[in-house]
């Protein structure tokens, strides 16, 4: 995902792009004449002028790890003032009345809510959309603004899986099926959120890709349309095929081993 602390799930899946035009086409952006840039923290524009944009403050450490603390001037929020005071009102019944620095701050699924109060808006259902990825696969609970670097192993390949789908929804790549590699993406999950990422998984395979899993987790495995068990233990005991084929095959074979194993 990258190391930089400016990337964040609402950029990395390509949301943020939308959600900074629902801004800059608001009317009281008109009003204010504003630029489209001021609500990028990357651009000169509309980012806070004391930290850039980054929210923070970084404090080198000299033989500890460097310290990180909100930025004095904007107070964590990214951007200049005058550019805070543009607010949308969405949400049910336009209730809620949201910066961008508000909208960075909330959760995808309250971004999701918050979204629906623009029904006619082509750039809140094109952010909804690909934001309601991220709740499919049981991420619906990140901040849009939490930086990429500060996400544990399953969310990060959970978020590389949502991007490929934003970016390829309801069809194939330019180059064709694609393969998907995961490594253990289930570690850490609830058994819910095993759920939701099998249902994501199964939909890459009905859009005609492949999807090759590395994983101990019983319930994703069952569903496999094959599987390659290899062992018997791990380390320098592994290396060896014990079984392969479809869930319910191996295990009638390994269901007979046992009834032999038991009448011998």
């Amino acid at each position: 995902l990258g190391r930089t602390p400016r990337s964040n799930p609402a950029v990395y899946i390509g949301a943020f792009d939308d959600i900074r035009k629902l801004f800059s086409d608001s009317s009281e952006t008109k009003a204010r004449e504003l630029p489209a840039g001021a609500f990028s923290f990357n651009s000169a524009q509309g980012q806070c002028g004391y930290c850039r944009g980054t929210g923070f403050e970084k404090i080198e450490m000299q033989f500890l790890s460097d310290v990180f603390i909100k930025c004095p001037e904007c107070n964590g929020r990214r951007y200049r003032e005058h550019v805070l005071e543009v607010k949308l009102e969405g949400g049910p019944d336009g209730a809620d009345s949201w910066s961008i620095a508000d909208l960075l701050e909330a959760t995808a699924d309250d971004v999701i809510a918050f979204l629906d109060g623009f029904p006619e808006s082509s750039s809140a259902a094109k952010a909804r959309a690909k934001l309601q990825l991220l709740s499919e696969v049981g991420l619906g609970y990140l901040r849009l603004g939490q930086p990429v670097n500060t996400l544990s192993g399953g969310e990060s390949q959970r978020l590389k899986l949502i991007r490929s789908l934003a970016e390829n929804q309801g069809k194939r790549t330019a180059a064709g099926p694609t393969l998907f590699l995961f490594d253990e993406p289930t570690t850490g999950l609830h058994f819910d959120d095993v759920r939701l990422l099998a249902k994501v998984l199964h939909r890459l395979v009905e859009e005609g890709h492949s999807v090759i899993v590395v994983e101990h987790n019983l319930d994703l495995i069952r569903q496999a349309d094959w599987v390659i068990d290899l062992g018997p233990d791990a380390g320098d005991e592994g290396g060896h095929l014990v079984a392969e084929g479809p869930p319910e095959e191996i295990k009638k074979n390994e269901q007979s081993k046992t009834g032999q194993a038991l009448r011998g």
